[in-house]
């Protein structure tokens, strides 16, 4: 469940508002290599361009390198951008690994949480 190379060079050029050209003289890679990320032609990165990525742009490098784990503490990538994780003392990798029952039980019993919470709100305003 990996995000794709192309997909996390997108998020990351969307977030930091860089363009193509800019990325490439950060991680020190010629402009025809980000445009073959972006475009899916190649899907791995190495880990000494990913660190130099990450250095820059302040994120973590492993997640260029690998798509595990988050672009940032505390934050997600979606295919919006960086969403911020409610859950601090659950990880994101955590939920991946239970079983598509479990997850789908998960759902269900947030779901029924967060619309009790908010119906006890509005009762009470």
């Amino acid at each position: 469940m990996n995000t794709p190379l192309s997909k996390r060079i997108e998020l990351l050029l969307h977030e930091k508002r860089w363009s193509a050209a800019e990325l490439a003289r950060q991680a020190k890679v010629s402009r025809a290599a980000v445009t073959d990320w972006r475009n899916g032609n190649v899907n791995n990165i190495s880990l000494d361009v990913a660190v130099r990525i990450g250095r820059a742009a302040k994120i973590d490098p492993m997640w260029i390198a690998t798509g595990e784990g988050t672009p940032l503490p505390g934050y997600v990538a979606q295919e919006d951008g960086l969403v911020e994780w409610p859950f601090p003392s659950v990880s994101l990798d955590d939920i991946k690994r239970l079983s598509d029952s479990d997850r789908r039980d998960l759902e269900t019993t947030i779901k029924r949480f967060v619309a009790g919470c908010l119906a006890q709100q509005n009762e009470s305003s």
